[in-house]
């Protein structure tokens, strides 16, 4: 009997550290405890699909995906924020790809690389990602310009300057980012005019 219990409980501990089980985790300072971490990815038919969550305790979070055949592409994000973008991520078989940062916007969080792809999304996130949350910022300021309501009309082109400014760092911000992700290639297919009123 007890031979039948040690081969039962070496079976069920095989079992939850077999090959190919995939775990993101991390440790996320200043974020609430409570808010949802969520996992996503694109399937073949182009929809974002949540293939895992888990909510954050004691700034800690851990994410199982169950066992997995190869590495693939997921975007990492916490549930209803209004911050553009998530972090991507390679997961691989049996690795546990491990996340760290602060605050609640995953663009500058950073995490452990066990593929090609993700070290070399790696190199790009550190090039970028001062780049990308002053492109949240722009974009959270120009829905501010745009609320709901018309400002007295001595105020509308002070409001309409401020939005042409805004757009012109924003184009100047994916012009930068497409520099970085194509290369030389990144000037010409980013080159726009700058705006006026």
């Amino acid at each position: 009997m007890k031979k039948i219990l040690r081969l039962s409980v070496c079976v069920l501990f095989l079992g939850c550290n077999s090959p190919g089980s995939t775990v993101v985790s991390g440790i996320l300072e200043d974020v609430d405890d409570g808010t949802i971490v969520i996992l996503s990815r694109v399937n073949d038919r182009g929809e974002t699909v949540v293939i895992g969550s888990d909510t954050v305790r004691g700034n800690g979070f851990l994410i199982d995906l169950g066992r997995t055949e190869q590495p693939g592409k997921v975007e990492l994000g916490i549930d209803g924020s209004p911050l553009p973008g998530g972090m991507t991520l390679w997961t691989a078989p049996g690795k546990t790809v491990k996340v760290s940062g602060s605050g609640a916007w995953p663009g500058s969080w950073t995490a452990t690389a066990f593929t090609p792809e993700h070290e070399q999304w790696n190199d790009y996130h550190l090039q970028t990602v001062g780049l990308l949350k002053e492109k949240g910022e722009t974009l959270n300021r120009l829905e501010e310009i745009f609320a709901p309501g018309v400002p007295p009309l001595d105020e509308r082109d002070e409001r309409d300057e401020e939005a042409v400014r805004l757009y012109n760092i924003l184009d100047s911000l994916n012009i930068q980012i497409s520099i970085i992700e194509f290369g030389d290639h990144g000037k010409t297919a980013g080159t726009v005019t700058s705006r006026s009123r």
